[in-house]
């Protein structure tokens, strides 16, 4: 049956049919734009503003322009960051193109850096849309017609999937929901069909994308190589053609990834946080063992696998070959995309990244947050593994195999990491669809209209929206308590940097014994300032919140956070901090808390209690009513 339906949407059923494709598709659009309509009348939106939402939105204007202003393509490196250092990011470029390619039209009228502004203003909502239809195609085989339109919509509302799609998010986070939703559609088609040799193909072709744009990936790939492996093992008719397409669009797009990403001039440096040489070489393995099997199949050789036990064996000692080879030639590999932080960055700042917080249910607080995110595997979890006991074909349970082995895993990182919680929301409302789907065609016994309507409202009001509003609602019961802590930090944004950057490239860049120079300073500011001093100045910084920054990082806390005035002007000199910038409205003081003493220079500097060769510099009232500007009295080491 399901074969059958994957089949038949491929074909146009008629014109009917066509329209009210178009007419569903076009409630789609009205739905998403209602939604963001109502996002900006009860949040307001940044962007109307002239603001970008977060620090990676500033950090990649930054990289752009950088690129537009003369970097080389190979040059990752922000000359302005981490001074006098410099930082690269781990970042890779397809997102910049697109940015890119989103502001070229209007760049020969108002310029590049107004063009790139707009362009990252709207590219996460538009993402967003094409979240919706990606997901609605992926799950369109399993339903019945139109009926993809309820969960189409209830994905515009998951809470994870709205931060992703907010409007002045110039991040690659929408970018990564919408490779992975069509990840998950073409695995679909492949386990449910398999003389389907198209779908490997661009389920291989993604998979290699998704890992370019970012190993954040390499979960994913793990689930859509385990997913057709399993297929060969449990049906091989078919299936090894499958595999051994779907490795080599993967090898192929990895390979363009490293030409794109590394000059020919040398060998690709072995990075783990970012696609290179390390990544390539498990998957040219995996593609050579899938073209040995399809060579002996070819040739009838007498060692090809005939038994499920057989297969299993070659299986498991082609991995274990793989592994090993990997361990001999990269180790670090096993160590995760992560092994190469800076472990002093991980008390200070890495633990205390919100994304990178638990959902790990403890209190009333804490379950209301896991309501909001992952409630929905209350009805996903059940209805799926009735699904896998209920399948009558093999490729039918396949792919809920593969799904709950893929909700296992994304449920899993996104309790422990809630930046991973919209990739569980895709995968949760799958089988939330397809439970709709079932429940509409239970509902059609029902003889009354009004009787079956009631129903089916009542079932896709609680389904769509019961977990966001019953999260909300404990919530709600605990505001007071979350309102009277003490700790609470607002974050960056409440910091308007505008005003004092105009102020800082206009009349201060000092030099040494008083005056003012057109010169670029060094400004050491707390780390989630740092992107937007870059975008909307000329001078350098020290601190930004990336991983890659370890020691700009580690520097920039140390200077503030010590009691040893001693140890903090030796820093300043090895740093060559000409200015120092405080704004305690953006969350600093926790960070310099955090491992300082009740004497740090932070506070001391606060309380107006300052060494002598630190300056204070007189701000306009409505600029010194957020920040606090020092100059430095000595002469720092430039080298």
């Amino acid at each position: 049956m399901l074969e059958n339906s994957i089949k038949s949407t491929g074909s146009i059923a008629g014109n009917d049919e066509a329209a009210n494709t178009l007419l569903m598709m076009l409630l789609v659009v009205a739905a998403w734009a209602l939604f963001h309509v109502i996002l900006w009348l009860v949040h307001g939106n940044p962007s109307l503003d002239g603001l970008l939402f977060g620090t990676d939105s500033y950090m990649r204007m930054v990289r752009i322009e950088a690129l537009i202003d003369g970097n080389g393509w190979y040059d990752h490196r922000i000359a302005r960051s981490n001074a006098p250092l410099g930082e690269e990011l781990h970042w890779t470029r397809p997102f910049d193109v697109l940015l890119i390619a989103g502001a070229a039209p209007l760049a020969p009228f108002i310029g590049w850096k107004s063009a790139l502004f707009y362009a990252g203003a709207i590219v996460s909502p538009l993402l967003q849309l094409g979240l919706a239809f990606a997901f609605a195609w992926a799950v369109r085989p399993m339903l019945r017609p139109g009926l993809w339109l309820l969960p189409t919509i209830a994905l515009l509302v998951q809470p994870a999937i709205t931060g992703a799609g907010q409007a002045g998010r110039a991040d690659h986070h929408a970018l990564f929901l919408v490779v992975f939703a069509l990840q998950w559609g073409f695995l679909l088609r492949s386990l449910s069909d398999r003389t389907d040799d198209q779908s490997p193909i661009w389920a291989g072709a993604l998979t290699g994308f998704g890992l370019w744009l970012s190993t954040e990936f390499l979960l994913a790939v793990g689930l859509m190589t385990m997913g057709l492996a399993v297929a060969w093992l449990m049906e091989p008719g078919g299936r090894l053609r499958q595999n051994r397409r779907f490795a080599s669009a993967f090898f192929f797009v990895l390979v363009v990834a490293l030409l794109t990403e590394y000059p020919l001039s040398g060998p690709p440096p072995i990075a783990l946080d970012k696609v290179s040489l390390v990544h390539l070489l498990p998957v040219a393995a995996l593609l050579a063992f899938w073209s040995l099997l399809a060579i002996g199949v070819r040739k009838r050789k007498g060692w090809y696998p005939q038994s499920l036990k057989g297969r299993l064996v070659i299986a498991s000692l082609a991995a274990t070959v793989t592994l090993a080879l990997l361990y001999l030639f990269a180790p670090r590999f096993f160590a995760g995309p992560m092994a190469d932080v800076d472990p002093r960055v991980v008390p200070i700042w890495l633990d205390r990244v919100k994304e990178m917080q638990p959902l790990i249910p403890t209190d009333r607080e804490s379950w209301s947050k896991f309501i909001i995110y992952l409630g929905h595997v209350v009805f996903s979890v059940p209805y799926l593994c009735w699904r896998i006991f209920a399948a009558r074909r093999v490729g039918e349970r396949l792919f809920w195999i593969v799904l709950g082995a893929g909700l296992a895993a994304y449920v899993g990182v996104a309790v422990l990491h809630v930046r991973f919680a919209y990739f569980a929301e895709i995968l949760l409302l799958i089988p939330l669809a397809c439970f709709m789907n079932d429940f509409f065609a239970v509902t059609e016994r029902l003889a009354s209209s009004v009787a079956r309507g009631l129903a089916r409202g009542g079932a896709m009001a609680i389904l769509i929206v019961g977990p966001l509003m019953f999260g909300l609602l404990i919530a709600e019961d605990e505001a007071s308590n979350l309102a009277s802590k003490p700790d609470e930090s607002p974050n960056e944004q409440s910091c308007d940097i505008r005003d004092v950057a105009d102020h800082l490239d206009q009349k201060v860049s000092p030099v040494k014994g008083g005056g003012t120079t057109d010169k670029a300073s060094t400004i050491l500011a707390f780390m989630d300032l740092g992107p937007q001093i870059l975008y909307r100045t000329h001078h350098r910084v020290i601190g930004t919140p990336y991983h890659r920054n370890g020691s700009g990082i580690v520097h920039g806390h140390r200077m503030l956070a010590t009691e040893d005035e001693d140890e903090a002007r030796r820093l300043v000199m090895v740093r060559g901090v000409d200015l120092i910038l405080l704004c305690p409205a953006s969350g600093e003081r926790g960070f310099y808390k955090n491992g300082g003493g009740p004497n740090s220079l932070y506070q001391r500097l606060l309380d107006g209690q300052g060494p002598d060769w630190i300056v204070p510099v007189p701000l306009p009232p409505d600029i010194a009513d957020q920040f606090t500007l020092y100059r430095m009295q000595l002469a720092p080491n430039k080298s």
